[in-house]
């Protein structure tokens, strides 16, 4: 049974990197199949200290770096008067760091209930020869990677009824085949796909109010699946159609979106300890595999699922708090029953990709921690200061070179893997 999940996994690696893009490429939020996992290989070539290659500023916000064909794509944004400022959009030359293009807009510096931080929290989405983007107020558009040419935009609220979300528009749009998913937050429609060539409306699809997650690509018995979060539910929906396929209720109010892989699917809670819990979708069903209220919490920070385990931030007892430099605990759990493998405490909150048995984590001081991703025990391999000040952004791993950002906008690309 182990063995047919692996093949199973390594399919769906195959078929959703090959969607993304260039294999070595880190096109989108989360990596090339939005699960925090790269695709390329070499990490037996780890440099003893990752060589700075070059830096570059590009304003406030915690949108994650994405590389693809040559370039890096983000967004940042300058305070202007009152509680408005311009946002920008950056294409950045991945070798050197010079701005290839950029393009701006006017919009609001902050969106928040209660935190309170600058800036587009939404990560570019690149598809072959375009790239997606989201700003905070909804401002969706569609760019010409080579040129910054506008092909089609949108903008939610209005063209749509989308409602802002609570923190602003933070999911980070999904392609597949020629739609564009996005979590829209209008009156009856949670979801929406449009065509990713137009920008025009293909279907519509109401499940709650959504919060901060993004939409995920997976793969469930040969049937392609589309997994939303939204208020109080996580559902799975035909990509194609919008059909709901299966839907489960959630553990609380949870933030950073499902974590999927395969037909496991694992939600935290971020608003107090209330509960997470690993869901295994069955004959087209949701089963809860196990629910805890108390073993993890999740606010900004990613969890990954490899080889039956999951290795994520519990951030339980910092939702009170603007920052956290040494409360969350990084944990090590079972997958199939949520056993503790091990906990490495005082991490602070931290986000964390995966590169071949390496956990690669950007701390929110702006430390880079390098650890085998193993669940005998926490065995870290190197750590070094690569930002200062608040980092909550994902790092991205593309051709060898590791892409960090700080919510301040200092970007640095970092040459991690011999070459």
């Amino acid at each position: 049974m182990t063995l047919d999940l692996g093949k199973r996994w390594l399919a769906l690696s195959s078929l959703l990197a090959a969607i993304a893009g260039h294999a070595d490429d880190w096109p989108q939020w989360l990596g090339p199949n939005r699960d925090g996992i790269s695709t390329e290989h070499g990490a037996s070539a780890l440099l003893p200290e990752p060589r700075p290659l070059w830096t570059n500023s590009v304003g406030l916000g915690c949108s994650s770096v994405v590389a693809s064909q040559g370039r890096a794509f983000t967004m940042g944004h300058v305070k202007g008067e009152g509680k408005r400022g311009i946002d920008t959009v950056y294409c950045l030359d991945a070798h050197t760091g010079e701005v290839r293009w950029k393009h701006t807009y006017d919009c609001l510096t902050c969106f928040s209930q209660d935190v309170k931080f600058d800036g587009p929290r939404s990560t570019p989405t690149v598809d072959g020869d375009r790239v997606y983007t989201l700003g905070l107020e909804g401002q969706l558009f569609c760019f010409e990677i080579a040129t910054g040419k506008v092909r089609w935009s949108r903008q939610l609220t209005r063209d749509l009824e989308g409602r802002i979300p609570v923190y602003g528009y933070c999911g980070s749009p999904l392609v597949y085949s020629n739609l564009l998913l996005i979590e829209l937050n209008a009156p009856k429609a949670s979801f929406a796909a449009l065509d990713k060539r137009t920008g025009d409306v293909v279907w519509r699809l109401g499940g709650g109010n959504v919060t901060c997650g993004s939409p995920v690509l997976t793969q469930i018995d040969g049937t392609d699946c589309a997994v939303f979060l939204g208020g109080g539910v996580v559902m799975g929906v035909a990509p194609a159609t919008g059909k709901a396929l299966w839907r489960h209720g959630t553990w609380g109010h949870a933030w950073m979106g499902p974590v999927v892989r395969s037909n496991y699917i694992f939600v935290a809670n971020a608003s107090l300890p209330r509960g997470c819990g690993v869901l295994r979708i069955e004959h087209g069903q949701p089963r809860v595999l196990w629910e805890d209220k108390r073993k993890f919490q999740t606010l900004h920070n990613n969890s990954i699922i490899w080889q039956g385990h999951l290795y994520g931030l519990d951030n339980t007892g910092t939702d009170l708090q603007e920052n956290d430099n040494s409360r969350s605990r990084l944990k090590c759990l079972a997958l199939e029953t949520g056993e503790e493998k091990w906990r490495q405490d005082r991490m602070g909150w931290s986000n964390l990709i995966l590169f071949e048995d390496k956990l690669i984590i950007l701390r929110q001081v702006g430390e880079l921690v390098i650890a085998e991703a193993s669940p005998a025990s926490y065995h870290e391999v190197a750590r070094h200061l690569v930002l200062d000040g608040r980092s909550w952004t994902v790092p991205a791993l593309a051709n060898g070179r590791l892409y960090c950002r700080n919510n301040r906008g200092t970007v640095v690309c970092l040459q991690l893997v011999s070459r």
